[in-house]
């Protein structure tokens, strides 16, 4: 008896021995599988950092540039401004003769022509309407002055000096230049005031 009780206590050992090592066998496999999810996750989650960063990075990136464009077109509206260039001596160009024989004809004519042109601005280019106007008339001094005096219009050369101080006078962007004698005299003071215009922007 004592021999079956041997054997079969044998038997049992054996069996819980063949148990605990298949236990054993799916611990490390699990264990395993469990490393390599741990392994992935963490993967995984330092390529989701890492696309955070760089699209936090991205996202700043734009902004900053976004407030520079933004400043940039800001300081350009603060700088525009539309101008009218003039050669007030040309046949086509010359002002009306009631603003040169008027007592403030120069005054009125400088506020007229900046009123139709922000007219004109406001039905044709009215993404400029609010741009200030800077008006440059150019005019041969002595030339205009006798072709006045000669048709009537003024008394003396002297009333085209008054006009022209009145026209500068009436707003800080209008100007009356009048020029030295000579050919295509005021053709080039427009010349160079469009380069240097164009220059500025």
């Amino acid at each position: 008896m004592s021999v079956h009780l041997a054997e079969d206590f044998q038997a049992h050992v054996t069996a819980i021995q063949a148990a605990e090592e298949e236990r054993v066998a799916w611990l490390k496999g699990f264990a395993g599988q469990l490393s390599d999810v741990v392994s992935k996750y963490r993967d995984a989650t330092r390529d989701l950092d890492s696309e955070k960063v760089a699209r936090r990075f991205s996202q700043q990136e734009a902004e900053e540039w976004r407030t520079k464009f933004e400043r940039l077109q800001k300081s350009m509206e603060k700088s525009s401004f539309v101008l009218v260039l003039i050669d007030a001596d040309a046949d086509s160009y010359i002002f009306k003769d009631e603003y040169y024989s008027a007592s403030d004809g120069g005054r009125k004519a400088s506020l007229d022509l900046r009123d139709r042109v922000r007219d004109f601005l406001q039905s044709e280019r009215p993404e400029l309407a609010n741009h200030p106007i800077v008006v440059k008339a150019y005019a041969n001094e002595l030339g205009l002055s006798q072709f006045l005096v000669a048709s009537g219009t003024v008394k003396s050369p002297r009333d085209l000096l008054d006009f022209a101080k009145d026209f500068t006078q009436a707003s800080e962007t209008t100007d009356f230049v009048l020029v030295g004698s000579g050919k295509d005299r005021a053709d080039k003071k427009i010349q160079g005031a469009y380069f240097m215009a164009y220059k500025i922007h």
